[in-house]
């Protein structure tokens, strides 16, 4: 996969965390910036790099894939991991 780049104002509107719920199911995911990059924390796993392939797709180096839906000028609404199947996670903060 090929590495991209993204603005350092960029990514802060992609930071913060995401829910994912279905029936008494919940999954929240964290992203956050550090070291001039994002990290994803998934419940009960070790924080991920996401390296960036454009400004709204990633890649972590064990295979998740994520993108963020965002409309213009505005911070990320929603993160899309692609593990098998597409599961969308609402932005809550």
């Amino acid at each position: 996969m090929k590495k991209g780049r993204i603005g350092a104002a960029s990514l802060g509107d992609l930071t913060g965390r995401y829910r994912y719920t279905r029936g008494t199911d919940t999954l929240v995911a964290t992203v956050s910036v550090d070291g001039g990059g994002l990290r994803i924390q998934l419940p009960g796993q070790p924080s991920e790099e996401l390296v960036p392939e454009s400004a709204s797709a990633f890649f972590t180096p064990v295979g998740l894939r994520a993108s963020f839906t965002r409309e213009s000028g505005r911070p990320a609404s929603e993160l899309v991991l692609h593990v098998g199947e597409t599961v969308r996670l609402r932005r809550i903060e």
